[in-house]
Formats: C-alpha cells, structure tokens, sequence
C-alpha cells in the first residue's frame, strides 16, 4: 500500500491533515483539515456538516492555512448511530463550494447505553434461538419471528441450522464489521 492510501485509508487529507473517519455519539470530537485553493488568509469560511439519522453544523475557526473543528459532546449526543454523509462547504461574498465529502460513521455510546442496547439483531436472534433450543426461552424471545414463524414453533433441525448461520453472523460482525462500519447483511443467507 503506498503512503497516499494509507493516508486515506487512515482518515488523513492529502494536506496531511486529520478528517474523521468515525465518531461516538456524545464524545467531543476535534480535527484540523485545510485545502490548497480555499484558505482563511483567502478570506473563506469553512463550515463542517454531517448528516444523516440526524444532523449537525459546525463553523472552523482558521489557524494559519487550515481550520480546526470542534464538535462538541451535547451535539453528537443526539446522533443516532449509523452511516453519515459529511461535507465540508467554503463561502465567501455569497460564493458557494462542496470542496470535500465523504462517509464516516457515529459509533454509539458506550457511556449511555443501557443494557442490551449494543447488541446487534443477529446476536439478539442467535441468543433466542439458544435459549429456544435449550428450553430457556422467556416471552420475549418466544415472540422472535423468523419466515412467518414464532422461533418456539420451528423445528429442531430448523433451529440447528439458524444457529449455525447466526454463528457466522455474529462472527463476522465481531471480525469485520466493526473495522468498516458495515452491518453483515442477512440477504445472501438462504434456510430454504
């Protein structure tokens, strides 16, 4: 890999200058980002918006030739975890520029989570079957559909298959996932 897609791969402008690649919602986040043709000497403002589940705006303040952000913790606190589009936009007398876009991923907090809450779908659904499967089965885990069925109804080899198949998806949420920011998605998997 040559120095130039690391440096992207890595979140880094071709200024060597930090962008974000990912945040967590209630974390205070700061980065520093320049561009070549558009600098605060030039007169431009660089404002930072992130939208997505939800959205935010945050104006840098110039340091030399480049700008430093900061977003603050009670403004990523209420994004909702998932993939983002961000931009950074340039103006200066009424002009207008897009100069940098991209996607970056908001993390949730583990600082607010209440139990249960980071654990993915397929971990919920593997854990019901396993108890489902070992007679332990609570209401909730009853009330789980899967094809149209209650997860109780299902039979044993039905439910030995799913457990296998939602094995693998939790291993590659735990292996993959978490470094790209990507559910596993379920539609390649086929019971039938």
């Amino acid at each position: 890999m040559d120095n130039q897609n690391f440096l992207l791969m890595f979140g880094v402008n071709g200024n060597g200058l930090y962008a974000p690649t990912d945040i967590v919602a209630g974390d205070t986040t700061k980065f520093n980002t320049g561009f070549d043709a558009f600098t605060p000497e030039g007169g431009w403002i660089c404002n930072f918006k992130l939208a997505g589940s939800g959205s935010l705006q945050v104006s840098g303040m110039p340091v030399s030739s480049s700008w430093n952000f900061t977003l603050p913790a009670t403004q990523t606190a209420t994004l909702p975890p998932g993939l983002y589009t961000f931009a950074y936009i340039m103006t200066q007398n009424g002009e207008q520029y897009t100069v940098k876009s991209g996607r970056l991923y908001v993390k949730p907090s583990i600082a607010a989570a209440n139990p249960g809450d980071l654990v993915s779908q397929n971990q919920r659904i593997l854990n019901a079957i396993n108890n489902t499967i070992e007679g332990r089965a609570n209401d909730d885990a009853q009330t789980i559909t899967l094809f149209g069925k209650a997860i109780s109804y299902l039979q044993p080899e039905m439910l030995l298959k799913m457990k296998a198949q939602y094995e693998y998806l939790v291993y590659m949420e735990r292996n993959t996932s978490q470094q790209f920011g990507k559910p596993v998605s379920t539609n390649h998997l086929g019971w039938f």
